[in-house]
């Protein structure tokens, strides 16, 4: 059974994007909120700020744009509004703070114009890439 791909799509080159986007997503959020130290609304922790939820929700979302722009806006619409669900779910259910789900969703956003665009360095016009899926899971060498 052989798998078709259409036309000028490089799934590579997507998950390199995407590794990329979720990578720096991760290390923003996850560095702000030791930093920051805002209080939840239910007192729970000082990690309240930013929104890790909603800025891997966005981060999702603005991912799917892109790899799904061109099939339909549609899908990448979609993606956006279950992601302001997920914001607005954080913030009524007193977990975050406006600010900090506005926040998520502004770091989610800007993290993957920021991977897709380290994903376009990484990978160049020469293959400097190689993605393995096994049994085991995935694997991705990058050779700078």
């Amino acid at each position: 059974m052989s798998v078709v791909a259409q036309d000028k799509y490089d799934w590579k080159q997507a998950a390199v994007n995407t590794a990329a986007s979720f990578a720096i997503d991760a290390a923003v959020t996850y560095s702000l909120k030791p930093l920051i130290r805002s209080e939840r609304p239910d007192g729970s922790d000082h990690h309240s700020f930013p929104s890790g939820h909603t800025s891997l929700a966005f981060t999702g979302a603005s991912v799917l744009f892109k790899e799904t722009r061109h099939i339909s806006p549609w899908i990448g619409i979609a993606g956006y509004a279950a992601a302001t669900g997920i914001a607005i779910e954080r913030v009524h259910n007193n977990h975050h703070h406006w600010a900090d789900v506005l926040a998520g969703a502004g770091i989610g956003i800007l993290s993957t114009e920021a991977g897709y665009w380290l994903g376009r360095k990484i990978t160049g016009k020469r293959r400097r890439y190689d993605v393995a899926i096994g049994a085991t899971g995935v694997a991705l060498w990058v050779r700078l």
